[in-house]
């Protein structure tokens, strides 16, 4: 009998081992699915480290739509890891707002709630059946009634070693700036058309 009951309690201990194991595996999978952590930018916000879900990330969304829009969010919302140059964007064919998670790493959260502001005009415009384009008069209407940005910042990230080659006038002193090396030979200036010359290479950290 004792040996029963060891054998039980040995086969349940080996069986809760491989239930955790099972457990932490599966949790690993949605994260890298579903899941991203998020880091807040704390300095001028008072949010703290999070684990955000896309479910998460749809509620935060409803929550700004009822804040700004008083009207709900009642579509899918995910992060993008693929957004390189945008902080976000609406899909019209599937009803959709991604949000680049890198901004939510790299920025203040005002940045990301204005993202998702300016992504929620496209999408409440789209519901109305109105023209939600950026080009659109109804869409810079929105823009300026909820105090949206047109456009997000850019990414500390991709500011990093920047070269920036400066150029002057000799004459009329008017500076030029320039990612890549200019033939000052074959150049003139665009106000005096008189020479220019290089003045400085600035590096960008």
């Amino acid at each position: 009998m004792v040996k029963i009951i060891d054998s039980l309690i040995s086969y349940i201990c080996v069986y809760n081992e491989s239930y955790v194991e099972k457990s932490i595996k599966k949790q690993r999978k949605r994260t890298r699915k579903g899941e991203t952590e998020m880091i807040y930018n704390t300095d001028e916000s008072k949010k703290h480290v999070t684990r955000l879900c896309d479910e998460e990330l749809r509620n935060e969304i409803n929550n700004i739509s009822n804040t700004y829009f008083e009207k709900p969010f009642v579509h899918h919302a995910r992060y993008n890891n693929r957004l390189r140059t945008t902080g976000g964007r609406y899909i019209p064919g599937k009803q959709m707002i991604e949000v680049n998670p890198k901004y939510v790493h790299e920025m203040p959260y005002n940045e990301v709630i204005g993202i998702i502001k300016h992504e929620l005009c496209h999408y409440h415009l789209h519901m109305e059946g109105k023209p939600f384009g950026h080009g659109d008069r109804a869409f810079k209407q929105l823009l300026k009634k909820t105090n949206s940005p047109r456009f997000c910042k850019p990414l500390p990230s991709t500011m990093k070693n920047k070269v920036i080659h400066s150029y002057v006038c000799k004459t009329c002193k008017t500076m030029y700036h320039r990612k890549r090396k200019v033939n000052v030979n074959k150049v003139r200036c665009g106000k005096c058309s008189d020479k220019i010359v290089f003045k400085e290479t600035i590096k960008r950290y």
